[in-house]
């Protein structure tokens, strides 16, 4: 095996072209071994020279909750986008009422810690309806997360 540290742009393309060439072995043979040993050095080589922003990556638990959701209108076909808006304003009002309860100005008798918990019930009831309401419009992940970058960057120039 000639394996070299990659210290270079240069060194970077012969270890991608060599991992390339290799890509597909079984592992535990030689070429399977070289490609994990390959693998390892030109991660470790982009993570240092080309860092990915972390706000740009696709968390995997969002595609993990996006496609719980979709299996889960699957199942309520017959629920109209109406009826949607109308149940996702309801869980709006109660997810206003705990955080109303935990800033002090609705009483409660729950521990702040109790009303977090229902707070953060409610919030993800309210995310669950707002991604079924994005799954019967058809948005695809990609077009959701392309938004959500959007508005986001829009929300903190108003920051700024």
């Amino acid at each position: 095996m000639n394996i070299k540290p990659i210290r270079s742009e240069k060194d970077y393309k012969w270890a991608l072209k060599e991992l390339e060439s290799v890509f597909h072995a079984e592992l535990g043979t030689k070429d399977g071994e070289k490609a994990e040993i390959l693998s390892i050095l030109i991660e470790d080589y982009e993570n240092k020279h080309y860092p990915i922003e972390k706000s740009l990556e696709i968390d995997y638990s969002f595609d993990y909750v996006y496609d719980l959701v979709k299996n889960a209108c699957q199942l309520e076909k017959e629920v109209t986008i109406a009826e949607k808006g109308l149940k996702l304003t309801e869980e709006v009002g109660e997810l206003a009422a705990e955080l109303l309860k935990i800033t002090g100005y609705k009483y409660t008798k729950d521990t702040k810690e109790e009303a977090i918990q229902k707070a953060l019930l409610e919030s993800v009831d309210t995310m669950i309806m707002i991604f079924g309401i994005m799954v019967q419009l058809g948005f695809t992940k990609q077009q959701i997360v392309e938004m959500t970058e959007s508005q986001i960057n829009k929300w903190l120039t108003y920051i700024k």
